[in-house]
């Protein structure tokens, strides 16, 4: 962002931010959050792009580690009063206040100088002394500006609003050459305007900006244009084609045997004869229950065109109803797998239809089948809310495959608390990704349902899947977990008292 996007930014957020109370703070790769109970607030001072964006709010807030747990312990309990721009470039102040027990009111301010590898990010008290900065200088270095407990000084060259003497230098240098001569009348307006106005966008792709600089260009909501969006990592274009293309070409391949070996394993279930199978343990059953001595058997089978007979091989000492029921087992059992295997045949399929348009990283293998090199175990089922995939394990292997193989730490975990049942995992993109409570409550009813708690609610911890860790003494599937929370819930269909 260049000076003009900041001032309209800060002027248009504060409306939405200011008087609430800040809930946390995190600080990490160039970015400072601020956690409010109406959003956060992304400083990105080192970060590209820089500048001031927005996002939804968090349910839970992160608890801050290193540097970043002494800001959020000073500005706790502080609530946010203005967001300001006190110097014509990139320098925000975020002024907190709190009013005492006393009646006695303290205040502190946020300084964020977003002007990339030289960023930093300042708390200043009343007299304008530095109490803590995201990096120090040292006293060889010339200026020194940023050092404890030393009062603020702007950089050098930072001239204040006052003695600006041309509007243009609010816009970035290569901003300047797409306007013509009303725009020193178009920040103007901007500058004396409504505090969110509409900012503009001339194609697709194209960064919105304040001010109309194209005929075509449509009008974008300013909360949308400056809505947080985590930057994706880029590789050079030489590099990307020469590696994307090889992974795609093995990845393609892995999926091939992957079909391969699926076709062979639908063939020998089909060989299964499962439709037999069930004929004769109809034939069994009405027949009268006795155990047989081994051997082959007549057994009559009582059709619509009449009485047939069947020949049925039996092992010694077997009940023929129990012999019966083995029959109608082996059926079942081949009716499940035919199914599992054609619904991974249907994801294959996808992913190989899909293989052309996808990027892939060298090494990496698609989300749809999971991390190479892993064989999925059978007991994993999964189900879609609300655009969210959730999963959970049926037994001890598929609970330590789906924690410690196919889930990313960024993915919610959930399990009924101090009690045996499936490992439950909510898939998110990325760390930043807001889960809506409504999948959250459906994940923790499946953690429940499966479980062995046999009441109509329970307790239910959930937290990110970097909290969990094997058990040292334990089995598969038995965890540990730290910094969770704790969600009660009930069995869907039941009703309260």
């Amino acid at each position: 962002m260049d000076s003009l996007q900041l001032y309209s930014v800060a002027r248009c957020l504060e409306e939405s931010f200011a008087g609430q109370m800040l809930r946390g703070t995190e600080v990490q790769q160039g970015v400072a959050v601020l956690y409010f109970p109406r959003g956060r607030l992304y400083l990105a001072y080192q970060h590209t792009p820089v500048g001031l964006f927005w996002a939804d709010a968090l349910a839970q807030v992160p608890k801050p580690a290193g540097s970043a747990a002494i800001l959020g312990q000073k500005l706790r309990g502080f609530r946010l009063v203005s967001l300001e721009l006190p110097w014509a470039d990139r320098i925000l102040r975020l002024r907190f206040a709190q009013t005492g027990l006393d009646r006695q009111e303290k205040s502190w301010s946020l300084l964020a100088e977003c002007f990339g590898a030289r960023a930093a990010i300042l708390l200043l008290d009343d007299e304008e002394r530095i109490h803590w900065a995201s990096r120090w200088d040292t006293l060889e270095q010339d200026p020194a500006r940023i050092l404890p407990q030393a009062s603020y000084q702007p950089p050098p060259k930072t001239q204040s609003w006052e003695d600006l003497p041309n509007l243009l230098l609010l816009l970035h240098p290569k901003q300047r050459e797409r306007f013509g001569d009303g725009a020193l009348e178009q920040i103007a307006a901007l500058l004396q305007g409504p505090s969110c106005q509409p900012w503009w966008q001339g194609g697709v792709g194209a960064e919105p900006y304040p001010l109309r600089f194209d005929v075509g260009a449509v009008v974008i909501p300013i909360a949308e244009a400056v809505r947080w969006r985590a930057p994706v990592a880029r590789v050079p274009r030489g590099q990307q084609t020469a590696s994307a293309v090889g992974a795609r070409e093995q990845e393609a391949q892995r999926l091939r045997r992957r079909q391969q070996r699926l076709w062979e394993d639908l063939a020998k279930w089909q060989d299964a004869q499962t439709e037999e199978a069930r004929r004769y343990a109809a034939a069994l059953f009405a027949s009268p229950d006795r155990v047989h001595s081994g051997g082959i058997l007549l057994l009559p089978e009582y059709r619509s065109d009449g009485v047939g007979e069947i020949e049925l091989a039996i092992p010694a000492g077997k009940y023929l109803h129990a012999y019966a029921q083995e029959l109608m087992r082996r059926a079942q059992r081949a009716e499940r797998a035919r199914q599992r295997i054609g619904d991974e045949l249907a994801r294959v399929d996808a992913a190989l239809r899909h293989l052309p348009e996808q990027d892939i990283a060298p090494g990496v293998a698609t989300e749809s089948s999971g991390k190479p090199r892993s064989r999925r175990p059978v007991g994993i089922e999964e189900r879609e809310v609300d655009g969210f995939n959730i999963l959970w394990g049926k037994n001890a292997r598929a609970n330590d495959y789906l924690s410690f193989r196919l889930g990313q730490p960024h993915d919610l975990w959930l399990h009924v608390q101090d009690l045996h049942g499936s490992h439950v995992l909510i898939r998110r993109q990325n760390p930043q990704q807001d889960v809506p409570a409504e999948v959250l409550r459906q994940a923790a009813e499946i953690a429940l349902q499966h479980s062995a708690s046999q009441s109509l609610s329970a307790e239910v911890d959930w937290t990110e899947l970097r909290n969990v860790s094997r058990h040292p003494q334990g089995g598969a599937g038995r965890v540990l977990y730290r910094r969770f929370q704790t969600l009660r819930v009930r069995r869907p269909g039941s009703t309260r008292n």
